[in-house]
């Protein structure tokens, strides 16, 4: 398979804008750690600390020495990231309008949606991408350009995502109410799977297959079996990256590990998924040409085999 570099400006613009994006996650993600707004509550004689969490009020124990010590490590801490999240933002900004000025990524924009709406819910780091697109993934990681079959594909209308727990009430109520997006769930025991397809398009440019024939194969199966299927999967670890759309946006994909999407491909559950032969056999190259890292051992290709 004959492959072409990324120029040089955009696997350099990459590489700047991954790592700003990487950090504002991070940040982000620490701010979610440390919850809402505390504040002092007088309950009859007593103060006490108390802390927002969503509708709620927590209280986090009596007025002391210790829990004035806690608030304030709380609002120094809370204010240097909020500054710190500023700052970011700004960057990027600028790194998304560089992104597209140097066509730093292709990827669509119904995923880059799709990643960001979940990672709004605070489910970003337990979603995995199951299907088709995990190609984005892999070749934004490679550095090359996407071959056609990647971004000329009209056929898929739909995108995979499992969720490792079951949402919320809240999550579920924004999932049903995004207006770019239709979205519709498949529960196992423990693990929730979207099936994403984008309201303005009946044809994504590329994607897991026709939204109801991946539903009714998901939703046809046992429970249980559902479920061991699931968990096997995300069992392994993921692959990560920073995706970059075709506006230039961002979104940081966990797929799964590229020699782990090989395997399925190939396999009985490759249809379940709605993957094909075509696609593992452009992973594969990409996997022998060192163009996409795999950490999957002997042992869990081994494994694999009670799996598939």
């Amino acid at each position: 398979m004959a492959l072409s570099h990324l120029s040089d400006a955009a696997t350099k613009q990459a590489i700047d804008a991954t790592r700003a994006f990487k950090e504002s996650l991070r940040v982000r993600r620490r701010l979610d750690e440390l919850g809402g707004s505390m504040f002092w509550k007088t309950v009859g004689d007593y103060e006490y600390l108390a802390q927002r969490a969503g509708r709620k009020v927590v209280h986090l124990g009596v007025r002391s020495t210790e829990t004035e010590q806690q608030f304030a490590a709380f609002q120094l801490e809370r204010e240097r990231l909020q500054t710190r999240e500023k700052a970011l933002r700004e960057r990027i900004r600028l790194h998304e309008r560089m992104n597209k000025a140097v066509r730093a990524g292709t990827t669509p924009t119904p995923v880059i949606d799709t990643l960001a709406l979940l990672e709004d819910l605070g489910l970003g780091t337990d979603s995995t991408w199951l299907g088709s697109s995990a190609l984005h993934a892999y070749w934004q990681s490679s550095g090359l350009e996407p071959p056609k079959e990647l971004t000329g594909q009209k056929s898929a209308s739909a995108y995979l995502v499992a969720i490792n727990e079951k949402l919320s009430a809240r999550a579920k109520l924004a999932l049903q109410r995004c207006k770019a997006l239709d979205v519709m769930l498949v529960n196992a025991r423990h693990v929730t799977v979207l099936i994403v397809a984008h309201k303005t398009q009946t044809a994504l440019p590329h994607g897991d297959s026709d939204l109801e024939a991946i539903t009714a194969r998901l939703q046809r199966m046992d429970k249980n079996a559902l479920e061991q299927l699931l968990q096997g999967m995300l069992s392994y670890t993921a692959f990560e990256q920073v995706v970059i759309g075709k506006t230039g946006e961002m979104g940081e994909m966990r797929t799964l590990d590229p020699q782990l999407f090989i395997s399925l491909s190939r396999s009985p559950i490759g249809e379940i998924l709605g993957l094909h032969l075509k696609e593992s056999d452009l992973v594969q190259d990409l996997v022998e040409m060192h163009r996409v890292q795999t950490k999957f051992t002997v042992e869990e290709q081994a494994q694999l085999q009670d799996l598939i």
